[in-house]
């Protein structure tokens, strides 16, 4: 007898007419059942007193990437001591980087291939080129200040302080971007996201090259200190952003930002030589179909406008101010349906002791009464598009 067989019954019909019955049995070996290999992390101490002893003991941050990339280790947990750390820090396995107080990467983080990054109280600061660059898979900076990025090249992306690009999946906890000479937050491409609590975007300059273009030929491309571009999208709860070149948050070409509770201010101008006029000092711009919600922010300061439209949408909610900017509201061009009094003035933002409040073709200064309970006849105007960025 045959135990747990598959039994086939072949016939056959031989010359004479008689049928035979063979009988075949067919074995089937038991299923195996593979498991996925659990992943351990591996976790390192680096400090330049510590003598090279890995997988546990490194002297240089450099030297226990390059471990975990030799070994292909599936996660590395690296506790960094107290010290300054030069180098080209290349993220080739998923990584947690965990500061001690005094810890600065003096280098660019780089992770082009996308994989788990976790950044942890430290500072990166005089990085050439770019201070962390993620593009895919998921990046969480946590109590991370990112200083003084310096430009080594004419490539207008050279000092950003943080680009995410490629699909790239970013919390950002406690972040503070000063003082970089390029871009301060870059995001680009569809399924680029950004969530941020307690962000600080301050004093910022944009790269010579990239305010060249946007001057003679109007180019806007790496020309905010936070950009959010090509249907990337941008979350911030508690932000300031403060005295950065050009545009302080820019959204365009179909990218889309949700800024609450916080401050865009003291935007400055800058002057390009052979050429008469003064640009930039925007605060907020929307471009190129994009969208912008605005709740309870503050848009001051401005060297020319404090929000500013091209063919584009911003929506505001509760307790807007708009002052002190020499311009409150610049619509160059107005997205389709987009009404002013409609779309920036309900609920209650309040523009005052700008030089203008709105300057625009056709269009009213908006009526901050419209936002009251009992707003005033003509407040409601039919058909106003207005596109929001519900929070994510």
């Amino acid at each position: 007898m045959i135990r747990r067989a598959a039994i086939a019954l072949l016939l056959s019909v031989p010359a004479g007419g008689f049928a035979q019955t063979t009988i075949k049995p067919q074995i089937r070996p038991p299923s195996r059942v593979v498991r996925a290999a659990v992943c351990i992390p591996t976790v390192m101490s680096v400090a330049p007193r510590l003598s090279e002893a890995p997988p546990k003991t490194f002297p240089t941050l450099s030297a226990a990437l390059q471990y975990a990339e030799a070994h292909k280790v599936c996660a590395v947990v690296v506790t960094l001591g107290p010290a300054t750390y030069t180098g080209e820090f290349l993220i080739t396995q998923p990584t947690t980087l965990r500061g001690q107080t005094g810890v600065t990467l003096a280098g660019p983080v780089r992770n082009p291939s996308g994989f788990e990054l976790a950044m942890e109280n430290l500072a990166i600061s005089n990085a050439p080129d770019v201070g962390v660059m993620q593009n895919g898979g998921r990046l969480a900076l946590s109590h991370v200040s990112v200083t003084e990025t310096r430009r080594v090249s004419d490539a207008v992306r050279s000092g950003t302080a943080v680009e995410l690009r490629g699909g790239a999946n970013a919390t950002l906890t406690a972040v503070a971007i000063d003082g970089n000479d390029g871009v301060g937050l870059y995001l680009d491409g569809k399924g680029t996201i950004a969530h941020a609590l307690d962000l600080a975007v301050r004093r910022n300059r944009i790269h010579p090259v990239a305010k060249d273009a946007f001057a003679r030929t109007s180019a806007f491309n790496r020309v905010g200190a936070i950009e959010v571009a090509s249907e990337a999208e941008l979350y911030v709860d508690r932000f300031d952003i403060a005295d950065n070149e050009v545009i302080g948050v820019l959204v365009r070409n179909r990218g889309a930002a949700h800024l609450r509770q916080g401050t865009v201010t003291g935007t400055t101008l800058f002057k390009v030589a052979g050429l008469p006029d003064s640009y930039g000092g925007t605060n907020i711009m929307s471009r190129n179909e994009a969208r912008i919600e605005l709740t309870q922010f503050t848009s001051s300061r401005a060297g020319a406008c404090g929000l500013r439209l091209a063919r584009a949408y911003i929506k505001t909610g509760v307790k807007g101010e708009v002052h002190d900017n020499a311009i409150g509201l610049c619509i160059l061009e107005p997205g389709p349906g987009f009404n002013a009094e409609t779309c920036v003035t309900t609920p209650v933002v309040r523009f005052y002791s700008n030089g203008t409040n709105v300057d625009g073709q056709t269009l009213p200064v908006p009526d901050p009464s419209c936002g009251l309970p009992n707003p005033p006849p003509g407040c409601d105007k039919a058909g106003a598009t207005c596109p929001g960025v519900p929070w994510k």
